[in-house]
């Protein structure tokens, strides 16, 4: 979010904003409808064409992410035509388009307007949630056929299976940072925000992607333990101490490792489902014992990743595959490591802007707040080194909802210290 350059305490509900819901709610939908999905893309991709155009100048050259997205889609564009073909490049131009488009739509705390869009894409959010979980425990639906577009459940709109559940492990723990460091006044608010607590745990724990339920706890466990990040009077934040202590807790976590192995080999002792035969594989892995090939398996992903990268550390392998026109993986490329394959597949020259908006965005949300726990912080890196979590839904918490959550509180905090 950008700082107030005029009074907008009379803006009122748009047009616009009510444009941005539509969107969101086609574009989070996840639908496996082939022509529901051109037609939603090609919606969506208007919408987020019109946040470009109503982005104010200043801000964009004010703004270096945007300076970076705007070159991250001229790369991709270059470097995946030869092999991706016209189609298909623009295709993926477009979804990159739409997956950051929403860092463009400019909203100023204390609006009818600021409210209307936030409580409106917590209700999206909440919406699609609901429906994934009921699909999973009512239907039997399995999240990775809905991935794979298998059609085995017919045609589906709730949220797009693993994508949500990336969405909501970060959203679920970020409520957890909040309700932790007290940033909800009202009992009401701190009852809503436990409740989606809980939910968020469901969906992923549904969702059966074992990845995203440690990233969740991780991201628990780390806000639990470390003490939340503050932003002094100066504007600098307490870094320095926060890294002394990481490193701390990394030797006391190496040391408990074997206890809590044997702790997840006892809670997935039946190994009746997918998910819980996985955690005995990381249960394996962390005692040193049985068989833990898919864990292994796991981790040297992002290692063969960065082997790549090092070995086409320019442009990287994007322009072999184009854009995975052709599969990624048979050029050297993980798929299930969005920041180490950043560097692998566009390099230097494309990844290091890429990974400057996402970063740049997480030190802005902790620089702007003044008291949050690192919860969310560690999920959201812990989700990027084992996910391909880059998406619509991902997207949407990561420069829609916390940020505009941060100024809420934020506000709200100086107004009570008369600061405002």
């Amino acid at each position: 979010m950008v700082p107030n350059h005029y009074s907008t305490k009379n803006e009122g509900i748009k047009l616009f904003d009510i444009a941005v819901l539509v969107y969101l709610f086609i574009g989070m939908s996840g639908s496996t409808n082939d022509l529901y999905r051109y037609v939603t893309f090609a919606i969506c991709l208007c919408v987020a064409g019109a946040l470009l155009a109503k982005m104010y100048f200043r801000f964009g050259i004010s703004d270096k992410r945007i300076i970076c997205v705007f070159f991250y889609l001229v790369f991709i564009a270059i470097f995946g035509l030869p092999v991706g073909r016209v189609f298909f490049t623009l295709k993926q131009v477009g979804e990159a388009v739409i997956e950051f488009s929403l860092m463009y739509y400019r909203k100023h705390y204390g609006t009818k307007s600021f409210d209307f869009v936030l409580k409106g894409t917590i209700v999206i959010m909440v919406y699609y949630m609901i429906t994934a979980y009921n699909a999973y425990t009512s239907l039997g639906v399995n999240a990775r056929r809905i991935a794979d577009h298998t059609g085995e459940y017919g045609e589906m709109a709730i949220g797009g299976g693993y994508f949500l559940a990336y969405a909501a492990a970060l959203f679920g723990v970020f409520l957890f940072d909040c309700l932790h460091n007290k940033k909800f006044r009202t009992t009401s608010s701190k009852i809503f925000a436990a409740l989606l607590v809980i939910l968020s745990f469901l969906v992923v724990y549904e969702t059966l992607s074992t990845i995203t339920l440690i990233a969740f706890f991780f991201g628990i466990f780390v806000s639990l333990l470390l003490p939340p990040a503050k932003r002094y009077s100066n504007g600098k934040s307490n870094l320095g101490i926060i890294v002394v202590i990481s490193l701390f807790m990394f030797l006391a976590i190496v040391i408990i490792l074997p206890l809590l192995g044997r702790l997840i080999l006892n809670m997935s002792a039946s190994g009746e489902t997918v998910m819980q035969r996985r955690l005995q594989d990381f249960g394996y892995l962390l005692t040193g014992t049985g068989d833990a090939n898919y864990a292994v398996m796991r981790l040297s992903i992002p290692i063969e990743s960065f082997k790549t990268f090092l070995k086409n550390p320019i442009i990287g392998i994007c322009h072999l595959h184009g854009n995975g026109f052709y599969k990624p993986s048979l050029f050297g490329a993980g798929n299930h490591c969005d920041w180490v394959d950043a560097l692998c597949n566009y390099g230097l020259v494309g990844g290091v802007p890429l990974l400057y908006v996402f970063f740049k965005t997480l030190r802005t949300t902790y620089h702007k707040t003044r008291r949050m726990g690192l919860g969310y912080a560690a999920a959201f890196l812990f989700l990027g080194i084992f996910n391909p979590f880059i998406c619509i839904q991902t997207t949407t918490v990561i420069f829609l909802i916390i940020p505009m959550m941060v100024e809420t509180f934020n506000r709200r905090e100086a107004e009570l210290e008369g600061e405002i």
